[in-house]
């Protein structure tokens, strides 16, 4: 997903002529999406949140660009609640609704308490959630 997510976004922020190609890249999409979000249960949670990062990603390319292939927003969207709901579904269930204090990592940010990612946290300031090179989950 990730290298359609890459094609597409690339032809966008370059403005070259790219309807038939992302109408492609959207079809592609949707095969790839739903084929391996059907087998969500065997993804790792990275796995999810790489998943989730590429559909993101087409959201903006179809949002920027001129190109709105039929269903494209309902489509990402549906896709992004079944991550997000298969990431729910692995949290333990007394985490998922405890709050969690936020704490301050080496570098200053804020990072997440012990909940390990689940439930609500409890903070004033924005808490990164994911943070990889170039990327910055808040």
């Amino acid at each position: 997903m990730q290298d359609l997510s890459n094609t597409a976004w690339a032809f966008a922020a370059r403005s070259w002529p790219q309807e038939p190609l992302l109408e492609a890249v959207f079809g592609q999409v949707v095969l790839h999406s739903e084929a391996e979000l059907s087998r969500s249960v065997s993804l790792s949670r990275a796995e999810l949140q790489d998943h989730a990062f590429a559909l993101v990603s087409l959201g903006w390319v179809f949002g920027f660009t001129a190109c709105r292939p039929q269903n494209c927003r309902t489509f990402l969207a549906a896709q992004l609640r079944l991550v997000g709901a298969e990431l729910d579904r692995r949290c333990d269930a007394s985490a998922r609704f405890a709050a969690v204090a936020p704490r301050r990592t080496a570098r200053g940010e804020h990072g997440l308490g012990a909940g390990g990612g689940c439930g609500p946290v409890a903070a004033a300031e924005p808490t990164v959630v994911v943070e990889r090179p170039g990327m910055a989950v808040l």
